[in-house]
């Protein structure tokens, strides 16, 4: 027994397909397959670094520590005392002060130096003392200054047989004088006895 479809007007039909299609259906009312595509990825991820730290500008007691460093590694003894003496009114660093009186005291007693000043050397040691007391170079620090002690009591002791010894060349040069007049003294006694014995 055949079936007859039942008669759709063709302006229904259209409603009937365009409803179909916005359902997601095929005109035949089979269900509407998407393609198959990839997943979308998402675009890669940029990382921008931060930005280095600036290096801090340095200030003027810097430069005047960078410059006074500079010339005592040049040899220059006498700019490398000024320049350290201008960054100690610069500085008020307790850490830094102590190194500045610790390279004023060595160049002070370096050899080297030809304004060298033993006790303005080790007036500088006892202000980096002062300043920092258990600063990592302290040891060192007291051991120059027992040898700008000791070199001193070397001097001390060197003045004194200085001032003794020209003192015994004044001596001896008195006893050469009297030597020399006992001397003629003699010479004319023995003419005297040399006339007296030649006489009848």
């Amino acid at each position: 027994m055949s079936t007859k479809r039942p008669f759709i007007p063709p302006a229904r039909r259209a409603l009937l397909l365009v409803a179909a299609l916005a359902a997601g259906g095929c005109p035949d009312g089979s269900a509407r397959v998407p393609p198959h595509t990839a997943p979308v990825q998402p675009p890669p991820v940029q990382v921008v670094p931060p930005p280095a730290p600036s290096a801090p500008v340095p200030s003027e007691a810097d430069l005047a520590w960078q410059a006074a460093h500079g010339a005592e590694v040049r040899g220059e003894h006498g700019a490398a005392i000024e320049l350290y003496r201008k960054a100690e009114a610069l500085t008020r660093d307790g850490e830094r002060l102590a190194d500045i009186h610790y390279a004023l005291a060595v160049l002070q007693a370096d050899p080297n130096n030809p304004q060298r000043n033993l006790d303005e050397s080790r007036a500088e040691l006892q202000r980096f003392a002062a300043a920092s007391p258990d600063h990592p170079r302290g040891r060192e620090a007291r051991v120059i200054e027992t040898l700008i002690d000791e070199a001193a009591q070397v001097r001390t002791e060197s003045t004194t047989m200085r001032t003794e010894l020209d003192a015994l060349k004044v001596e001896v040069a008195s006893l050469k004088t009297r030597l020399d007049e006992k001397e003629k003294e003699l010479a004319g006694i023995k003419k005297v006895l040399l006339q007296n014995k030649t006489k009848p």
